[in-house]
């Protein structure tokens, strides 16, 4: 029995020696905020589609209908979605396996996914992967993340 536990254990050691063993990526963080427009809580209003069908409340994370975050590196790198609270305002990015992202500069879009047909954008692209000019730095026990739409460079 103990010869056997002395060979896992040594077998453990050459595999983790030869990069076999999971990984540490460095520090993460679950990074929190609010999204604001001039100060204030940022008022979720559904646009309306083309037969007046109102696109549903924002809903939590990358999946379904309503108002999306988005964070990327600014050096690139994976996409991470933010579960956005519209009733709070408040939002948190968890990461991909809900452990949170790596410290570091993000930028940030903001755009509204689903609805009928014809829906309008209700940032008029102004925050899409093209345009926006939302960059936030994250750190390990950093402040709140601050979003005013009003004031996106902020």
């Amino acid at each position: 029995m103990i010869r056997t536990l002395g060979t896992v254990a040594a077998l453990a050691g050459l595999l983790a020696a030869i990069g076999c063993a999971p990984k540490d990526d460095g520090p993460r963080v679950v990074a929190k905020g609010k999204l604001l427009d001039n100060g204030k809580p940022y008022a979720y209003e559904a646009p309306k589609g083309k037969g007046g069908a109102a696109i549903p409340p924002p809903s939590a994370g990358s999946s379904g209908t309503g108002l999306q975050i988005q964070f990327t590196p600014v050096e690139g790198g994976d996409t991470y979605y933010a579960a956005f609270n519209g009733e709070s305002s408040t939002f948190e990015v968890k990461g991909n396996d809900g452990k949170g992202i790596k410290p570091g500069k993000y930028k940030v879009f903001l755009t509204v996914v689903g609805g009928p047909p014809g829906t309008p954008e209700i940032f008029n692209g102004k925050f899409n992967r093209d345009k926006s000019k939302i960059e936030r730095d994250i750190a390990v026990d950093g402040p709140e993340i601050i979003i005013d739409v009003s004031k996106p460079a902020g």
